[in-house]
């Protein structure tokens, strides 16, 4: 592969880069190698100020590589300071985590995201880990979905369970109690919706060079709206070379 030809997921991390600020608080959770590889592109190109955190409490790690778990000792052993769940459960309950990254085994048209159960709770087809600290969902400023796969089993109509909360509840009511942004977008590396229609459900605005506006409204569970949407931007391919520098093992590849 060569450094213009970036993979689905190297293409999304620099997607999502992009999308993430200076001197904002970013957390990442437990599986989360491209929210991690795109914080860590955003600090070194135009977010030197962002702080990254983990959720095994890692602050500002220096990973020599990418690892597929948030609790490695990679990302612990390179940190800045190493904080107590204590003092994230602190930080969410006053509201100083300004974004973070998470996804589902379902995710639907309103940013409602399903890490627990796929059918019935009772007696799912599949059981997720759920997920720890949901308060994060309803007090960052910012509640940004990734899914690495764009298919309709994942992209869903209206999630079996939600674990976390989007724009309204599966029902279509308001959600309650919120005092942080809600869903602001889902990126997915085919394509990006953001959360801005009537009833706050998602709407396209960007799809990947390397696929079709019939591809992604085939692959997406809920019906999508006509329309032109944006391309995603080109590959840079410093910023390409930075994220296979951290990722020797090829987990994005």
């Amino acid at each position: 592969m060569s450094a213009t030809e970036a993979s689905p997921l190297e293409r999304a991390a620099i997607v999502l880069s992009a999308l993430l600020n200076d001197d904002e608080t970013f957390i990442v959770g437990g599986a989360s190698p491209v929210p991690l590889a795109a914080a860590l592109l955003a600090q070194k190109f135009h977010a030197p100020n962002l702080v990254l955190l983990t959720g095994s409490g890692a602050v500002n790690p220096r990973p020599t590589e990418i690892p597929r778990s948030g609790g490695s000792g990679n990302l612990l052993h390179s940190a800045e300071a190493i904080i107590d769940i204590d003092d994230i459960y602190d930080l969410t309950e006053s509201g100083a985590i300004d974004a973070i990254c998470l996804g589902g085994l379902q995710v639907d048209r309103f940013g409602n995201f399903n890490l627990t159960a796929v059918g019935s709770y009772e007696a799912p087809r599949l059981r997720g880990p759920g997920m720890a600290n949901i308060g994060l969902t309803m007090t960052a400023t910012r509640l940004l979905l990734f899914s690495p796969v764009h298919s309709a089993k994942t992209l869903v109509e209206r999630v079996d369970y939600a674990t976390g909360y989007g724009s309204r509840l599966p029902s279509g009511e308001r959600v309650p109690h919120r005092t942080g942004g809600g869903p602001e977008f889902l990126l997915t590396p085919d394509a990006y919706f953001e959360f801005t229609g009537p009833d706050g459900e998602a709407e396209l605005v960007a799809i990947s060079e390397e696929t079709t506006i019939a591809a992604v409204t085939e692959r997406t569970g809920w019906q999508v709206a006509d329309a032109a949407p944006d391309r995603f931007p080109p590959v840079d391919d410093e910023q390409l070379q930075f994220v296979r520098s951290i990722d020797a093992a090829g987990i994005l590849a």
